[in-house]
């Protein structure tokens, strides 16, 4: 959602756009994302059915997965047309074989965490001599048994402390041998909810026998982000959209004829299916997705007093045009009309530092050369910026001033200095 309030598109975003819409309605900032159709899933994959491992090794390249289910009940689990399948099997047994993958992979290796566990166990009787490095070295060994589905450490220890296991302490380390399978279960079940959370898009919302399903669906897994979703009604009204047939923005939860011909059917059928459950929920499955992963969204700037675009901009080139050095970070330029606003979002896990937006901001060719220092914007000070070092994990959210009485809640606000531009 873009920060600057009501009024038109000041913000010129460099990676997505803002786009006004409806006069009166809320600027919406979007950011590109990167989605990946991975099919062919079957039961027992986790055991070499169909694609097997094959398939599931490839959802590690996703911070999050959308599990597409045809809530009309028309298809069953491997495709195959029918009528009257209760769709709400597949969201269990889907579950239960990305755990069951894990599951049997942790397992097959948990004896070279035991054998550095027996190690600790064997000082438990002198509870004051417990080797810490012994306990370290099988924390370690536990961790990486995890670490190998492209989760870093910060995310193996959230799923440890969720499932109620500290393995800082020795005497936790030291009864490693005499864990059950529950204990790998729990473990494993909250790595998954952590490391792969799943949104459920619930389509074919549109279709009368649709209804029922979607209502047991959530009644009985309320634990999950399920999204009621229409994808047949979303892409005829980007078909009617581009004929210039309506007004409409992705997501929008109110539909505008605007042409002069009458309306064809399916028109009215979105307008009941948004009536029903607000938008499409092609979005909002999206959107949802995004929620679910808990990115964090920095911006970087060149100025943290104009919160102009880092990098090479109109800016640089008023700078070269009078004579002004734009690579040194201390020299002082006047900001032109032109000049745009937090221009550049990126997208960073949960637990980015600044050198990881450093490191990103060199791959978009945005930054270049070598890190020399950075500044992040402080409210409470918006003349000045605070220094942070290249290993400071940044926080999720800040606030700026949108308009003369409103503020906003972005991410952080970043000015990184560098040997030089990239060109």
């Amino acid at each position: 959602r873009a920060h600057l309030g009501e009024g038109g598109g000041a913000c010129d975003a460099a990676f997505g756009h803002v786009r006004s819409g409806i006069e009166g309605r809320r600027l919406r900032r979007r950011h590109p994302l990167r989605l990946r159709d991975v099919a062919g899933l079957v039961p027992g994959a986790y055991m070499g059915k169909g694609r097997g491992n094959q398939f599931l090794d490839h959802l590690c390249d996703a911070d999050v997965l959308i599990h597409i289910v045809d809530a009309s009940g028309k298809t069953d689990n491997e495709g195959n047309a029918t009528e009257g399948y209760d769709p709400s099997g597949e969201i269990a047994w889907v579950r239960e074989e990305l755990h069951r993958w894990i599951y049997n992979n942790v397992r097959r290796k948990f004896d070279s965490v035991v054998k550095r566990a027996k190690k600790v166990h064997s000082q438990v009787p002198n509870a004051a001599g417990v080797g810490k490095k012994g306990a370290a070295g099988a924390k370690d060994r536990f961790m990486a048994l995890l670490s190998g589905y492209r989760a870093k450490r910060e995310v193996v220890g959230r799923a440890l402390r969720l499932a109620g296991v500290d393995l800082d302490d020795p005497m936790v380390v030291a009864k490693i041998p005499s864990w059950t399978p529950e204990h790998l279960h729990r473990i494993v079940a909250c790595f998954l909810q952590i490391r792969f959370p799943i949104v459920v898009a619930l389509n074919k919302a549109d279709e009368a026998s649709s209804d029922v399903h979607i209502d047991n669906i959530r009644r009985n897994f309320a634990h999950l982000h399920c999204v009621p979703v229409s994808a047949r009604l979303e892409s005829e009204l980007v078909k009617l959209r581009k004929a210039g047939s309506i007004a409409y923005e992705d997501g929008d939860s109110v539909l505008e004829w605007i042409a002069e011909t009458p309306p064809p059917p399916v028109f009215a059928e979105a307008q009941a299916t948004v009536a029903k459950y607000g938008t499409t929920g092609v979005l909002e499955a999206v959107n949802t997705a995004v929620e679910t992963a808990e990115p964090l969204f920095v911006f970087p700037v060149r100025d943290l007093r104009t919160l102009t675009a880092v990098g090479e901009s109109n800016r640089r080139q008023h700078a070269l045009k009078v004579g002004s050095v734009g690579d040194a970070p201390d020299v002082e330029v006047a900001p032109v009309e032109d000049d745009p606003v937090l221009r550049d979002c990126v997208m960073m896990h949960r637990g980015a530092c600044v050198g990881d937006v450093f490191t990103a901001l060199k791959n978009q060719h945005v930054l270049g050369g070598d890190f020399v220092r950075a500044e992040l914007f402080d409210p409470t000070k918006p003349s000045n910026g605070r220094v942070v070092r290249k290993n400071d994990v940044l926080i999720p959210s800040q606030k700026v001033q949108a308009e003369e009485a409103t503020e906003e809640t972005i991410g952080p606000v970043l000015q990184i200095m560098s040997t030089r531009r990239a060109h």
